[in-house]
């Protein structure tokens, strides 16, 4: 009886962290995502604020 419990104790655990896994690596992809975004929208700002500064 003890050693069942034991077992799928142990299993749910890994269950569990199989899961933190997955939600690491999805926030890791969320993350690249952001930075990538945020590189392609602030180069072109950047030299739209570079052109426009000197035309003040």
């Amino acid at each position: 009886m003890l050693s069942t419990f034991t077992k799928k104790t142990k299993t749910m655990l890994k269950d569990l962290e199989n899961g933190e896994g997955m939600i690491v690596s999805g926030m890791q992809w969320i993350l690249r995502g952001v930075l990538l975004t945020f590189l392609i929208v602030s180069v072109p700002v950047f030299l739209y604020i570079m052109w426009l500064i000197p035309s003040l």
